[in-house]
């Protein structure tokens, strides 16, 4: 195996300016890292051709494998466009990755049912997407890249929905990104999920998460709730829970996120929460994986260290498997 970051990692300094994904592969390469996954709103000019030539030539220059792009968007309720047009774009961002150099793509599948309540369950969602899916996997197969779906965005992400959306799509150029720590959002033991969509792995990605449960006082009660029209920023994309701020400056409901089952959680240090990363990872290579393990940090610390804490910790538990 081999050990990952995402750009999502780094978004809190890429937003602040502090950093450059020029600087970020830098020090994810310095950090002892083999891998880079991107995603295209972090930076947003990764959709642009040029800019991801130089972000793949950075990478050559470094001697750090780009593995992973990953691009938002929405096969049901696209913003501001129609169906056709946004598996179109999805094409586009198939081109994008193979300029960076990336030989997977995690595309987004939706976040929502249809608003003419044309489909009573998740079942008729997917059978509805699924041809959408094996388009856009065909036409990146012409490329040598593989796609994948996520569990994220609580509407696909839980085992049950994954592993339909799966049987559905069949197709042997599309596999799943297998995000441990995202099943919580859904509060799945992810233990279970990870056990049940294991063979389905086309990469994985390690975070973790702090947990309250929905039993105590809301954290939204207690540091603020933003407005829906805070929650996506200009262009649709929902943003991480840390730069969703008040006026004092203080990230609404103190950083946590409000689970399907209105439990909370919030993005921390991996090993430092209550996901059970290494066993989900033991599952993961038990069932023949053996490719890149990527960290996806999203908490309030500060996010250098916690991209060096985060290898460590993969270093420490998934050193058995190089």
């Amino acid at each position: 195996m081999k050990f990952g970051v995402s750009s999502y990692s780094f978004v809190k300094k890429l937003n602040s300016g502090e950093m450059t994904i020029f600087d970020a592969i830098e020090f994810a390469k310095n950090a002892g890292y083999d891998a880079m996954d991107f995603a295209d709103f972090a930076p947003a000019d990764l959709a642009e051709p040029e800019f991801a030539k130089h972000v793949h030539e950075k990478c050559v220059e470094v001697g750090i494998t780009p593995s992973c792009y990953a691009v938002c968007g929405d096969l049901v309720r696209p913003d501001g466009r129609t169906v056709e047009e946004e598996v179109a774009r999805f094409k586009h961002h198939v081109d994008i990755a193979e300029i960076l150099g990336c030989n997977k793509m995690r595309f987004d599948t939706t976040k929502y049912y249809p608003e003419d309540g044309s489909c009573k369950s998740f079942r008729d969602v997917a059978d509805r997407i699924a041809p959408m899916i094996r388009e856009i996997s065909e036409y990146a197969r012409s490329k040598g890249i593989l796609t994948l779906s996520e569990n994220h965005y609580q509407f696909f992400q839980d085992s049950e929905r994954m592993d339909y959306l799966m049987e559905q799509v069949h197709c042997d150029n599309h596999k799943l990104l297998i995000d441990v720590g995202n099943f919580l959002c859904a509060d799945e033991n992810p233990i279970h999920a990870v056990g049940r969509l294991s063979q389905y792995a086309g990469h994985v990605h390690v975070k973790d998460f702090l947990y309250r449960n929905g039993e105590v006082i809301s954290p939204f009660t207690i540091w603020g709730k933003p407005d829906e029209s805070v929650e996506h920023s200009k262009d649709g994309k929902i943003m991480p829970a840390f730069s969703k701020k008040g006026a004092d400056g203080i990230p609404f409901g103190g950083g946590w996120l409000k689970t399907r089952g209105n439990n909370f959680i919030r993005g921390t240090v991996l090993g430092n929460g209550v996901v059970p990363v290494h066993q989900c990872l033991d599952l993961i290579h038990s069932a023949g994986y053996d490719d890149v393990i990527a960290l996806e940090f999203e908490g309030l610390e500060e996010p250098l260290d916690a991209v060096l804490l985060g290898l460590k910790y993969m270093q420490y538990f998934c050193g058995q498997y190089r």
